[in-house]
């Protein structure tokens, strides 16, 4: 196996740094066909010690978020690391809130949740496209 490339290093970081970001916005705008799409098929996705295996357990857990429920997730120190051809991992923080809305309008801060989470993410590059192996979401601080 050859080393990749600077140039290689690069595409791959920002490749995999724009599939978190799209992940979160498939979450915040609850559109979990664009956030499936991010994974392989026998993706994992580990939520403070829920795991799910397969896309269809994952889909199976974005569906039965409340409908109700507003969220928006700011990521920030997004860091990648090609650690071959074909694989890389990252992470990111993200300060997340998240707040009960029946009545469509804006939200105060204070009515929302809020908390500081870690993702961890191991990424595969198949087919000629980046996707998430794993994703491994830690709360660091919570209200």
């Amino acid at each position: 196996m050859s080393t990749p490339c600077l140039a290689d290093h690069t595409e791959t970081e920002e490749a995999c740094g724009r599939l978190i970001l799209d992940f979160v916005d498939g979450l915040d705008f609850r559109d979990y066909e664009q956030a499936l799409r991010l994974f392989i098929e026998d993706a994992t996705l580990d939520r403070a010690g829920l795991v799910m295996r397969g896309l269809s357990e994952i889909r199976a857990f974005l569906e039965q978020r409340p409908e109700q429920m507003v969220t928006r997730h700011l990521c920030t120190n997004i860091r990648v690391r090609a650690t071959g051809d074909d694989e890389a991992e990252g992470r990111c923080y993200l300060q997340f809130f998240q707040a009960s809305n029946e009545h469509g309008q804006p939200l105060p801060i204070k009515a929302s949740t809020t908390a500081v989470a870690e993702y961890q993410v191991g990424f595969v590059h198949q087919n000629g496209h980046w996707r998430i192996k794993a994703l491994i979401i830690r709360p660091v601080f919570q209200a």
